[in-house]
């Protein structure tokens, strides 16, 4: 495959698949801006795939993540030193995992691609679907406030409407803002109480991010086992972790759908059921 920066690579944590091989056996692809969103935005289809011979998880890292903050022991890492660290600790996790294979696409954090201007992300994402041809995929969700994760999910959106490829699901996952706020019938929900020791395992391999002064760990574990807790106040719990995701198939269904729009519409259904339970409880009491 050719794609737009030089520092690109192939990651396979097995020896026993070709690179060839390791691509096409791929029937779950993330696609992911920064070492650490897949295993951060995406534990079902981790799981789902684990110890499967049928079913294989590939992952896509867009950018070099050099724009971490740090602390600690990396306090004084410069940027060439943090994206050595990132993709080291991004492989150890595939290996942890047992991906098929993860693309470094290796964008930089600070240039023009991750800043806004994602046409080359785009090509390299083509690539990577006509070597891949996965059945499901899980990107990032279009209501989150990160922008290079927007970029991505944006970019994913793109490269398979012009591909004309249409996978079976296509799902955007929580990172940085919650789909609790999505009505029951527009929420994706996946239980991943399953295999917590393996979903902490890849999530722990990230000593720079945890040590250098976020602890995604401890939050991305809190969010999931609070998914499970409060989402419905009316029944004991069915599980100790979920995961929602935004289903992003209609705008494959309609290459017309504004995404914009398509999140406005999300909103308003929120909106309608709040407001709707609101107005009919002050119509009783008054």
């Amino acid at each position: 495959m050719n794609f737009h920066t030089s520092e690109a690579r192939i990651f396979l944590p097995s020896s026993s698949a070709t690179e060839a091989e390791a691509l096409s056996r791929t029937t779950h692809l993330g696609i992911g801006a920064h070492p650490d969103d897949l295993e951060f935005f995406g534990w079902h289809p981790i799981l789902e795939c684990f110890e499967d011979d049928r079913l294989w998880y590939s992952g896509v890292v867009a950018s070099d993540g050099r724009s971490s903050p740090r602390a600690d022991r990396y306090a004084d890492f410069d940027d060439s030193q943090m994206v050595a660290i990132r993709l080291k600790e991004q492989q150890h996790a595939a290996v942890t995992g047992e991906y098929s294979a993860v693309i470094h696409l290796m964008h930089s954090e600070t240039g023009p691609v991750m800043g806004g201007a994602p046409r080359p992300l785009v090509e390299d994402l083509k690539e990577v679907l006509r070597a891949t041809q996965p059945d499901h995929i899980m990107t990032h969700n279009l209501a989150d406030s990160h922008p290079h994760h927007l970029v991505v999910a944006l970019s994913a959106i793109t490269a398979l409407r012009e591909l004309d490829y249409t996978p079976k699901t296509f799902y955007g996952g929580e990172i940085w803002r919650g789909l609790d706020w999505l009505t029951t019938a527009d929420k994706v929900i996946f239980n991943v109480s399953a295999h917590q020791n393996l979903s902490n395992a890849l999530m722990g391999v990230y000593d720079s991010q945890i040590s250098g002064g976020k602890r995604y760990d401890l939050a991305t574990a809190g969010r999931k086992r609070a998914n499970a807790t409060y989402y419905d106040p009316l029944a004991t719990d069915q599980a100790t972790a979920l995961e929602f995701a935004m289903n992003l198939m209609p705008l494959l269904a309609d290459k017309e759908l504004d995404p914009s729009s398509y999140v406005t519409s999300l909103i308003a259904n929120f909106q309608n059921e709040v407001c709707g339970r609101l107005n009919q409880l002050k119509e009783q009491l008054s």
